[in-house]
């Protein structure tokens, strides 16, 4: 299994394939429609609760300045 903090979709998909055998177009379909599907529900309740996995939550900040480390320039 994969022991990272940051993970891509193609890594999922490739963990899949070695683990159950299956082709990996599917096993990143797989990936893509889940990822859809979590998605789609921030948007209607903004969290999502997978049971025994975790929950999504979209969180408003407010506004910050960034800045360009070498030329200091602020942008909104």
């Amino acid at each position: 299994m994969i022991n990272k903090h940051n993970i891509s979709r193609d890594e999922i998909a490739e963990a899949m394939k070695s683990e159950f055998g299956f082709n990996r177009k599917l096993c990143l379909d797989i990936v893509n429609d889940i990822i859809e599907i979590i998605i789609e529900g921030l948007q209607s309740d903004n969290t999502v609760k997978i049971h025994n996995f975790g929950t999504f939550k979209l969180n408003n900040k407010k506004s910050r300045i960034g800045r360009n480390p070498k030329t200091k320039k602020e942008y909104n």
